[in-house]
C-alpha cells in the first residue's frame, strides 16, 4: 500500500521521484519476502 500511494502521489501531484522512495520501497519488499519465506524444521 505504501508504494503504491508514493506511485499515486507522483503521478497526481507531481511530486519528485527521491531517493527515500527507493529505499522505503526496498525496505517493504525485503520485509514481504522474510516473512513469507519458508523455514524447513531442523
Amino acid at each position: 500500500m505504501p508504494i503504491l500511494s508514493a506511485i499515486m502521489a507522483m503521478i497526481f501531484f507531481s511530486e519528485k521521484f527521491m531517493f527515500y522512495h527507493i529505499l522505503g520501497a526496498c525496505f517493504i519488499i525485503t520485509g514481504i519476502l522474510l516473512s513469507n519465506k519458508r523455514v524447513k524444521n531442523a
